[in-house]
């Protein structure tokens, strides 16, 4: 199976490669932060009633994320810091579909280069794999 590397490990770059994972793909996520409460504090977020169907049989757990449903029907509000929760608990488990993903913190993103499927972080490291993802936030 492909190595995908995933540049953002906010919601969107989470819920990438956890379906990654479940497609059985090996995965690593570089985020900037060290996803502290306050890098993933923010607004409340409302989803729609697809993703949340996604949401649901990938297993994410109610009890951890705390939706709130709104009035039309299969639309929950959820809080971003616990949705994101949510979303690194079930990458990173031990257990269900795929390998765990691989999360680096701390990692700076010199370049990435989706050709070649690299990604350089500050200190000159790079790391390869197959393809390379950006879902970077707060550019």
């Amino acid at each position: 199976m492909p190595k995908i590397l995933v540049v953002g490990g906010g919601i969107a770059g989470l819920a990438v490669a956890l379906g990654l994972r479940r497609a059985g793909h090996t995965v690593q996520v570089f985020e900037a932060s060290e996803l502290t409460s306050e890098d993933t504090d923010g607004a409340v977020d409302q989803i729609g009633p697809k993703v949340n169907d996604i949401l649901e049989k990938w297993g994410v757990d109610p009890l951890l994320t705390l939706p709130v449903p709104i009035k039309e029907a299969g639309w929950k509000f959820y809080e971003r810091s616990k949705l994101h929760r949510g979303l690194l608990v079930l990458a990173t488990a031990s257990t269900g579909p795929g390998h765990p993903l691989e999360l680096f913190l701390g990692k700076k993103i010199e370049s990435v280069n989706p050709k070649s499927g690299s990604v350089s972080v500050e200190g000159g490291q790079t790391y390869h794999g197959t393809l390379s993802l950006e879902l970077m936030g707060g550019m």
